[in-house]
């Protein structure tokens, strides 16, 4: 969407700021093609059944092994999606069944487009990453700014808030990403 909005700024006049919280293409692209051969077999229903476990395992600690077994048994893919929202509702009653349906199928389509998206050009605009402190161990394979300097010609902001990737957007850290972001905004 940045280099589109790069490309037809008058169009796209809203996009200013790309922020990347604790993330960037080359972690996407590293995690997906860590978890490839999960979700590249030749069982549809295999495919779907490891994504979605990979999804539900970010709101709940699960026996991965079990639900994908479960999963694959259910005739259907929106058996397999209603089951897994079932996982996770059950610890998260204030999420919306609907709205973990729709995530999930936004997750499943990044995890897709990240194994083939290769742009053709580099960013130009600025870059702002927001990281956690305590990042998962695959980010050591990277440099300070996750390697988005590979994707990005433009100026790069690194920020770090204490954390993990799923804790620093939390508590004393929401505060600290919110004041950074309310920074970027009024300017």
């Amino acid at each position: 969407m940045c280099l589109q909005a790069e490309r037809d700024p008058q169009q796209h006049a809203k996009v200013r700021n790309l922020i990347m919280l604790d993330g960037s293409p080359a972690l996407v692209t590293a995690y997906t093609r860590e978890h490839k051969s999960h979700f590249q077999s030749d069982s549809i229903v295999e495919e779907e059944a490891q994504a979605l476990c990979s999804y539900v395992l970010q709101f709940v600690d699960i026996n991965m092994m079990e639900l994908k077994k479960e999963l694959m048994s259910l005739p259907s893919f929106a058996d397999r999606v209603k089951k897994s929202v079932e996982q996770i509702s059950a610890t998260y009653s204030n999420l919306q069944s609907e709205d973990l349906a729709l995530a999930f199928d936004l997750y499943y389509k990044k995890l897709l487009m990240s194994l083939k998206y290769m742009p053709r050009r580099k960013l130009g605009k600025e870059i702002t990453l927001i990281k956690a402190s305590d990042s998962v161990d695959m980010t050591k394979n990277f440099s300070e700014t996750y390697d988005l300097e590979k994707v990005c010609d433009g100026k790069i902001t690194v920020h770090t808030v204490k954390g993990t990737h799923n804790t620093f957007i939390l508590e004393k850290g929401a505060k600290e990403v919110s004041n950074l972001l309310s920074d970027i905004f009024s300017h």
